[in-house]
């Protein structure tokens, strides 16, 4: 009598347990490196955020295109998505280089909603909108808040000494009026987090899922309150939010095998990874005339992070939209999938 081979579990449920879970352990360690990170030059920390954004960032973000060939769009809606997606990505470029100062404000809003939304995608109702503002708010008025002198240095550096006054006043009053806002809605939502968390009406697992989620929001706080802001930003973008929607887009791609599906990945998203860093290598000689060290790093990351935000925010909120239909392969075809 013939065996049937055994269904594959799904694999997201623990994998995402064992990341909240390493998150956790993580953020509860690093705050006591932060006598230690004050030493490191801008240089260092530069080049370390740069690494780990081609390792993670890059990838998350290199996946867009495959969500539309999934959602059942034809070769001719592809290319013209193609073309709206570079353009809107080189009017984000051509706006940092021309009105600098409201370029990197509608970064910071468009970031603080695409952050927000990403780590939110279990919640709903008024819970998520207050967990949205609280967690898409922990790397833009945190460093704000916390660094201030060094936040703005920094964007005077991205947009240019001529936008030094610009960017006081729209960053004094971000750290007045939106910064302690934005605090208080952290301390409530960690208030709401833990009450479910010891609360009878939920399942163990749920009571856990809110003491991690308390925990998070606690510690990367308290990682952005102790630490460099570069550092702390490449912390949370790099290990946090791009793993999770890669988490996300791999198990809407293939459920039932991790292998698999870490397979379509690599391949999917090395070749996109490979052309933007060619188009930085563009833009390093384009800039590199009249930047430091320093400041063209600055500007290839988050320029570069600016102009790529804005199409895949878009993106993914419509793919969203559509029920997260399983993605395509767009570059690539390595085998068939139930």
């Amino acid at each position: 009598m013939a065996r049937t081979a055994p269904i594959a579990a799904p694999w997201e449920p623990r994998f995402t347990q064992r990341h909240n879970l390493v998150i956790a352990i993580l953020l509860g360690t690093l705050p006591v490196f932060a006598p230690w990170m004050g030493e490191v030059g801008i240089v260092p920390q530069l080049f370390i955020l740069a690494l780990f954004v081609i390792l993670t960032g890059l990838p998350h973000g290199a996946l867009d295109i495959t969500l539309l060939q999934g959602a059942g769009v034809g070769p001719l809606g592809i290319t013209a998505a193609l073309f709206l997606y570079i353009g809107l990505a080189g009017l984000v470029v051509a706006g940092f280089e021309y009105f600098p100062t409201m370029a990197l404000s509608l970064f910071l809003v468009v970031a603080w909603i695409h952050f927000g939304l990403g780590d939110t995608e279990n919640l709903s109702g008024r819970h998520r909108l207050g967990e949205c503002f609280a967690r898409g708010g922990m790397a833009v008025a945190g460093p704000l808040l916390f660094h201030y002198d060094e936040t703005l240095e920094l964007f005077v550096i991205l947009c240019g000494q001529e936008s030094e006054a610009s960017l006081l006043i729209v960053t004094q009053f971000a750290n007045t009026f939106i910064c302690p806002v934005w605090l208080g809605v952290c301390l409530l939502m960690v208030c709401l987090r833990l009450r479910a968390a010891v609360s009878r009406s939920f399942s163990s697992q749920d009571r856990n899922d809110n003491l991690l989620a308390a925990w998070e929001i606690v510690f990367l706080t308290l990682l952005f309150w102790l630490w460099p802001p570069l550092v702390a930003f490449g912390v949370y973008f790099c290990f946090i939010h791009s793993v999770r929607h890669l988490i996300q887009i791999a198990v809407a791609r293939q459920p039932n095998s991790y292998r698999q599906a870490a397979r379509w990945l690599w391949r999917e998203s090395w070749p996109v990874v490979g052309l933007t860093l060619i188009l930085g290598a563009v833009l390093m000689w384009y800039w590199g005339g009249g930047l430091n060290l320093d400041a063209l790093i600055l500007r290839l990351l988050f320029v570069g992070l600016a102009a790529l935000t804005m199409p895949h925010m878009l993106l993914t909120y419509w793919w969203h939209r559509r029920g997260k239909p399983s993605p395509g392969e767009f570059l690539t075809k390595f085998g068939s999938y139930p």
